[in-house]
């Protein structure tokens, strides 16, 4: 019930800021060069809006995604609306793009970058069934993380969940689940894991979730730097990524 007030809230929102603004679905489209009709899908909750597309609503309403979602409080409060996109607040919607790893790709691909999250587009190299092998990868780290601190939180799930279902693989989710109980590290390296990117939007996903509690585990902690050595990450980038999760800028959001 409480996700789908949350949705129905952003929803209404949504077409309250264009409406505000003062433009029409067809206006915003060919502003933000969308596809005919695609404002209506969003608006009506027909397709899930990007959040590369959302930020830029946001600008051209002159608004924000706070005030979108309802005003939510934290990042963690965001991912808890049980979207992938909910990892995409407005303090955290530029975080990986701090990453230069995955900024130098993503600017390869800018003219696909308004209709895809972040980790389409770091997938957009790969076949269909490299990409579900990713994310088959990914879903067992998760669930390696969930698992070994002897919490598991709803929230934690609901991201997971949502991860498998956008990319429609929850049928998957029975080869992932065992790792609840036990830590995965993976003895070859997968064709999926290959990509730079690839790597660090792993890295970048298990730090936030390790924080969704706000009282990080130093096995969780543990857990993500042994799992960078095996997928290839140099500590160096590993660094660059953890120091995040202890900046100023982090800690005060």
């Amino acid at each position: 019930m409480y996700k789908y007030v949350q949705v129905q809230n952003f929803l209404k929102n949504l077409k309250l800021a264009r409406k505000n603004a003062g433009f029409t679905q067809k206006q915003v489209e060919e502003n933000l060069q969308l596809r005919s009709l695609a404002l209506k899908d969003y608006e009506t909750g027909r397709l899930k809006i990007p959040v590369e597309t959302a930020i830029l609503l946001c600008e051209l309403y002159n608004t924000d995604l706070n005030t979108l979602f309802g005003k939510y409080s934290s990042i963690k409060h965001a991912i808890d609306l049980g979207s992938i996109h909910g990892l995409w607040d407005k303090k955290f919607s530029n975080v990986v793009l701090l990453d230069p790893i995955i900024k130098a790709h993503v600017e390869n691909y800018k003219d696909q970058y308004i209709n895809n999250s972040i980790l389409e587009i770091i997938l957009i190299e790969l076949s269909s069934s490299t990409k579900k092998e990713y994310i088959l990868e990914i879903t067992k780290f998760m669930n390696s993380l969930i698992g070994i601190d002897g919490k598991v939180l709803p929230s934690e799930v609901s991201l997971r969940n949502n991860l498998l279902e956008h990319f429609n693989c929850m049928n998957k989710l029975k080869k992932t689940i065992q790792y609840i109980d036990y830590p995965y590290y993976p003895e070859q390296l997968p064709k999926s894991l290959y990509s730079l990117p690839a790597k660090h939007f792993i890295i970048w996903l298990l730090f936030f979730l390790a924080h969704f509690d706000k009282d990080v585990d130093y096995r969780e902690l543990e857990y993500i730097e042994k799992l960078a050595e095996y997928i290839k990450v140099t500590k160096s980038n590993f660094d660059y990524i953890s120091q995040f999760f202890y900046s100023e800028e982090y800690l005060n959001a």
